[in-house]
C-alpha cells in the first residue's frame, strides 16, 4: 500500500536544536532525532546515548520477587525437584538457559520442559503438568509463559506442586473487565496489578534476569553477569519488545558481549549464520540468529536449542547449529507456500476489516510469520488458523492502532484459549466456530477502525543530500543503536531529486540509481526488491511518466556506508519512492 510520509522534524526550532546539539556535542540532525522522540532533557539524553550497565532498577521492586526467591531457596535447601517450564521461542529458550545456569550449581534435582508446539500448543500444558507429577517435582518455575494458565496451575497445586510464574505477556482480563490471575505461589510480571516495577516493557528473559539478579543479591546464582546479558539480549531483541529503558541497556551491552561470547553453542550458531568475526547488530539477531533458534520450535521440538546452549562439546554444538540452519531453510520453504495460498484467499476477504483465514494444510508453527507479512502487504489485522481434527490453532498480527488482544477478549466465549500482546496474539478455537468468530471480530473492528487512519505511514526526517555524511552515519550508529521497536533506525527523506542516467535492475530484482538535489552532491541509491519500480507509472496533467523519465522524485531512505573492494562510499537504502 502507498504510505503517507510524516515529517517529524517539522516544527522543531533551530535554536532549540543548536543549543541541544552543542550541549551534547553531537550533530544537529542527531539532536533533532532525539528531540523528535521526546528526549529533550540533557540528563535523559545522556542516559540514552550512554546507557549504563549499573542503571538497572532494584529487582525487589518487582511484585512477588521476594516470595519467589524464598520459595526457590526452600526448594534448594530441601533438595526438592525443580522443573523449569519455558516457551519454545527465542525468548522462552534463552530464559530456560539462564535459569538452568543460575540454579544448576546448587542442585542436581533440576530439569526443564518445553511443550511441543504442534502437539501441546503454547504455554503450560496438561502433558507438562503430568510429567511434573510423575517426576516428583515440587516446584515449577515458568519462563515466558504461565500468566494465562489458571486451570493447569490449579491442577499442579492439587498435587502439591507450587508454581512460580515469570512472564511478560498481558494479564488476562475478561470481557467484563475482571482481572484473571492464575493461582500461582508467586507471579513475577511487571504488568500485573499493584506491581511497582518501573519498566513494563521487559521481555520474558528480562523478567527472568530480574529474578536471577534477586537470587544473586541473596548469595545464590553463580552465573556470570556477562552470560546473563548475552542471552537476555538475544531473547529481548528477538521478541521485538521496545528497545528503550532497561531493554536498551540489555541490548547495548548484550550485543557487545555476543562479539566475544565464550558459550560454545552461541559460537557455533554465530558461525553458521556467517557472523563469525563480524560486528553483530540487532538486525543480525532479528533476521539470522533468531530465526534459526525459532525454527526448531516452529517445526519440531525446541529441546535441541537448550542442548546447544548448555553443551560443553564443540562437535555437538556444531552439529546442532547445522541442524537449526537446515530447519530454518525448511521453514522458509513452508512459509513461502502458505503465503502464496493466503494471498489467493485474500481476494475473498476484501470487504473485511480483519482478515481471518483458515486452512487444514497450513503448518501452525509458521502461520504467525505469514500473518505478519500479510499485515505489511494489506495493512489490516490478520489472523491465520491451522485446522486439524476439529480444532484450529491461530496466530494473529495487527496494525499499530488496533489492539488485537482486546479484540479477542470480545470473542472470549467463542475461543478455547488465547493470549499474547496488543500487536501479536495466539488462539485456539473449534473449527465449527471460525465463521462466527470471523463475523464477531469484524463487527468489533468496524467501530474501532472507523476512528483511525487506515493508511500506513512512514516517519521521516526531511534533509538535503549535503547533510548525509560518513560522520552522521557513524554517529547515529554509535549513539542511537541498537535499533528496534521503540527506537527505530531513522529514515530520512529528500525532495526534488534528479536521477542521473538510467535506473538499473541489479541482482534478482534490486533497483539501483544515482541521484542529486540542488547541491553538487551525487549519491548512489539502492532499493532492494524494488526493480519493478523502474516501470511504475504516475499520471500527470499531460502524460504518464515512469521512473526512467520522471522530472524529479522524492526518496525516503536510510543512509549507509557501502564497502566495495576496500573502498567506502555513501549509499541510500531506499524505503519508499514518490514521484
Amino acid at each position: 500500500m502507498e504510505k503517507s510520509w510524516k515529517k517529524i522534524n517539522h516544527g522543531i526550532g533551530q535554536k532549540e536544536v543548536s543549543e541541544f546539539a552543542e550541549a551534547l556535542q553531537v550533530l544537529p540532525i542527531t539532536a533533532q532525532i532525539l528531540i523528535s522522540r521526546g528526549i529533550s532533557n540533557f540528563d535523559e539524553a545522556k542516559r540514552f546515548i550512554s546507557p549504563d550497565v549499573n542503571g538497572f532498577h532494584n529487582p525487589f521492586l518487582m511484585k512477588d520477587l521476594d516470595k519467589a526467591i524464598a520459595r526457590i531457596k526452600l526448594a534448594l535447601d530441601k533438595k526438592e525437584k525443580i522443573l523449569i517450564y519455558g516457551d519454545y521461542d527465542v525468548d522462552g529458550t534463552t530464559s530456560i538457559v539462564l535459569l538452568m545456569r543460575a540454579l544448576s550449581p546448587y542442585t542436581s534435582n533440576l530439569i526443564y520442559y518445553i511443550p511441543h508446539r504442534l502437539i501441546e500448543g503454547y504455554g503450560l500444558s496438561k502433558e507438562g503438568i503430568e510429567l511434573a507429577k510423575v517426576e516428583g517435582v515440587r516446584l515449577i518455575i515458568t519462563a515466558d509463559c504461565g500468566i494465562s494458565a489458571a486451570e493447569e496451575i490449579k491442577d499442579a497445586n492439587s498435587s502439591g506442586i507450587d508454581v512460580i510464574v515469570t512472564d511478560h505477556h498481558e494479564i488476562p482480563v475478561a470481557a467484563t473487565g475482571e482481572v484473571n490471575l492464575p493461582p500461582a505461589f508467586a507471579i513475577i510480571n511487571p504488568k500485573q496489578p499493584q506491581c511497582q516495577y518501573p519498566d513494563k516493557n521487559l521481555a520474558g528473559v528480562g523478567v527472568v534476569m530480574k529474578l536471577i539478579q534477586g537470587l544473586m543479591e541473596q548469595g545464590y546464582s553463580a552465573v556470570d553477569f556477562n552470560t546473563i546479558l548475552e542471552f537476555a539480549c538475544l531473547g529481548t531483541i528477538a521478541d521485538i519488545v521496545p528497545l528503550i529503558g532497561e531493554n536498551r541497556i540489555i541490548a547495548r551491552y548484550g550485543l557487545t558481549q555476543l562479539q566475544k561470547t565464550q558459550n560454545i553453542g552461541l559460537k557455533a550458531l554465530i558461525k553458521v549464520c556467517g557472523l563469525e568475526g563480524k560486528k553483530i547488530n540487532s538486525g543480525d539477531i532479528g533476521f539470522k540468529l533468531g530465526p534459526r533458534i525459532n525454527a526448531m520450535g516452529r517445526l519440531e521440538d525446541a529441546k535441541l536449542v537448550i542442548s546447544l546452549f548448555l553443551t560443553d562439546s564443540r562437535q555437538e554444538a556444531e552439529e546442532i547449529a547445522k541442524m537449526l540452519d537446515e530447519h530454518n531453510q525448511k521453514r522458509q520453504k513452508i512459509q513461502e507456500g502458505i503465503f502464496d495460498e493466503a494471498v489467493q484467499s485474500m481476494s475473498q476477504e476484501q470487504d473485511k476489516n480483519v482478515l481471518v483465514m483458515a486452512n487444514n494444510n497450513w503448518h501452525s508453527g509458521v502461520i504467525g510469520i505469514v500473518a505478519s507479512k500479510l499485515v505489511d502487504r494489506c495493512y489490516r489485522p490478520t489472523i491465520l488458523i491451522s485446522c486439524q481434527n476439529g480444532l484450529g490453532k491461530g496466530s494473529g498480527r495487527s496494525i499499530p492502532d488496533f489492539n488485537l488482544l482486546n479484540a479477542l477478549i470480545q470473542c472470549d466465549d467463542l475461543l478455547e484459549s488465547y493470549g499474547g500482546h496488543e500487536q501479536a496474539a495466539g488462539l485456539t478455537i473449534l473449527t465449527e466456530k471460525i465463521d462466527e468468530f470471523r463475523q464477531r471480530i469484524n463487527d468489533y473492528a468496524h467501530g474501532v477502525l472507523q476512528k483511525i487512519n487506515r493508511q500506513p505511514s512512514l516517519d521521516v526526517f526531511e534533509v538535503q543530500l549535503k547533510d548525509i555524511s560518513f560522520e552522521l552515519i557513524n554517529e547515529l550508529e554509535d549513539l542511537l543503536s541498537p535499533f528496534g521497536i521503540g527506537n527505530p533506525r531513522p529514515v530520512f527523506s529528500t525532495n526534488t531529486l534528479e536521477i542521473l542516467g538510467n535506473p538499473m535492475i541489479v541482482g534478482s530484482n534490486h533497483l539501483k540509481m544515482r541521484v542529486k538535489d540542488s547541491s553538487p552532491k551525487v549519491i548512489e541509491a539502492i532499493g532492494f526488491n524494488m526493480g519493478d519500480k523502474i516501470m511504475a507509472t504516475r499520471q500527470t496533467s499531460t502524460r504518464q511518466a515512469s521512473l526512467r523519465d520522471s522530472d524529479s522524485i522524492a526518496l525516503a531512505y536510510t543512509p549507509q556506508i557501502n564497502i566495495w573492494q576496500d573502498r567506502q562510499s555513501l549509499q541510500l537504502n531506499i524505503k519508499d519512492i514518490k514521484f
